[in-house]
């Protein structure tokens, strides 16, 4: 996606200067080349002819910190929602309202740390090369709103899409009213969803985000709201539905599990997990939700980050469980989920 911005601002001739030297830099940037985030050219030129200057203690525990953080998030936090995720997708037709509901909450946090993960460990080691990119996340399952969520979901993505989709769309459309402006807005999310993958699951995936945003519009316009509270939950309880359709292989696998979301006539405990893996569940679950709204995220912590006795122990401890984690796995293939796409 670089590339093709790189390739419109050349287009548009917005002042890109740059020698191959820089150009190769840019394009073989590792820390950020399979899952982001998406970095700009000019971003990147302008901290190199002072990337030197960034080297300092500070900046180089900060980088070791996130990259821990990182590791922890993928290796503990992640692979354990995954195995939750993965049972309730191979068992769709079995599930009760409880297991339907353990499997998609489970995605919903292994997708965030996952990907969250993947982005802290290509902020911290590109910090080790005295270049600092974009913060990926901020938060998105705080969002009020559909809209806010993909200004804190993916941030680069959703910057590339308003910089290199929705804006040149828009620039091409005579009498721009709200018609339009909706029909774009839709066609985009579900080009959106095709790119992650060319299956009927991804474009629902899209389309139905497509469809909130509209309809978010409409809901501002109207100055129509609920409480800070509920409209976090609302929108939290849509992304998590709408995860479903991105996770199943495919689309009787969604339909099963959002089925038996809502059908309150299996309402039994027994469930898919066995009682060792609910419970654990149920104790582990709350501790990560409690985190992931109350206590401060990624950039947050880097903002004003202070190296001292506790983030060198907190380090430690994150970094030494996640090479367990590792090494305890060793042989199973865990992925980071875009790796895929």
């Amino acid at each position: 996606m670089q590339q093709i911005g790189f390739l419109v601002d050349c287009y548009e001739n917005k002042k890109l200067k740059f020698n191959i030297i820089d150009y190769a830099f840019f394009v073989t940037f590792f820390p950020q080349l399979v899952a982001g985030p998406i970095l700009y050219f000019n971003d990147i030129k302008k901290q190199l002819g002072n990337r030197f200057s960034k080297f300092s203690l500070t900046n180089i525990c900060l980088a070791i910190f996130l990259i821990s953080l990182g590791l922890f998030k993928k290796t503990i936090i992640s692979d354990f929602f995954a195995k939750y995720s993965d049972t309730g997708n191979i068992n769709s037709e079995d599930l009760n309202i409880l297991d339907a509901w353990i499997s998609s909450l489970s995605f919903t946090n292994q997708i965030y740390f996952d990907f969250s993960g993947y982005s802290d460990i290509a902020i911290g080691i590109s910090l080790l090369f005295g270049i600092k990119i974009i913060n990926n996340f901020n938060s998105p399952y705080k969002s009020e709103s559909i809209i806010e969520f993909w200004d804190r979901w993916h941030i680069s993505l959703s910057n590339f899409i308003k910089a290199y989709m929705f804006a040149p769309a828009l620039k091409y459309i005579k009498r721009l009213n709200e018609i339009k402006l909706s029909v774009v807005t839709f066609l985009i999310m579900v080009l959106i969803g095709f790119w992650h993958g060319p299956s009927l699951n991804f474009i629902i995936f899209g389309a139905l985000h497509g469809l909130a945003i509209i309809i978010n519009r409409q809901f501002r316009k109207l100055n129509f709201n609920f409480s800070k509270k509920f409209n976090i939950f609302l929108t939290f309880m849509f992304i998590n539905m709408a995860f479903v359709f991105f996770r199943a292989p495919d689309f009787s696998v969604a339909r099963n599990i959002v089925i038996s979301m809502f059908n309150f006539n299996n309402l039994s405990l027994l469930t898919i997990y066995g009682e060792k893996n609910f419970l654990l569940f149920f104790v582990f679950t709350p501790i990560i939700f409690y985190f992931l709204f109350f206590k401060r995220n990624s950039k947050e912590l880097s903002s004003n980050f202070v190296a001292n006795k506790k983030k060198l122990i907190l380090t430690l401890l994150m970094f030494i469980s996640s090479m367990y984690s590792i090494l305890k796995s060793y042989g199973v293939e865990n992925k980071f989920i875009y790796f895929m796409f």
